[in-house]
C-alpha cells in the first residue's frame, strides 16, 4: 500500500502515514467481509490474497 501512495503523491510517507493505515485498515475490513461470504466469494478473496495482502 506504501508503494502504491508513493507512486503517485508528492509527500512523504510520514506526511500520508494516517491516510495509508487507514486505506490498509479499510481494505483489511472488505476482505474479512467477502471472506465472511463463503465458498461463493473465493474468487474476490483470492484476487485479495494476490493484490492486497
Amino acid at each position: 500500500m506504501t508503494l502504491l501512495v508513493e507512486s503517485f503523491d508528492h509527500r512523504s510517507y510520514e506526511d500520508n502515514a494516517v491516510r495509508i493505515e487507514d486505506a490498509v485498515l479499510n481494505f483489511r475490513k472488505a476482505y474479512e467481509f467477502e471472506k465472511g461470504k463463503g465458498a461463493d466469494n473465493s474468487d474476490t478473496v483470492k484476487q485479495f490474497d494476490k493484490r492486497v495482502l
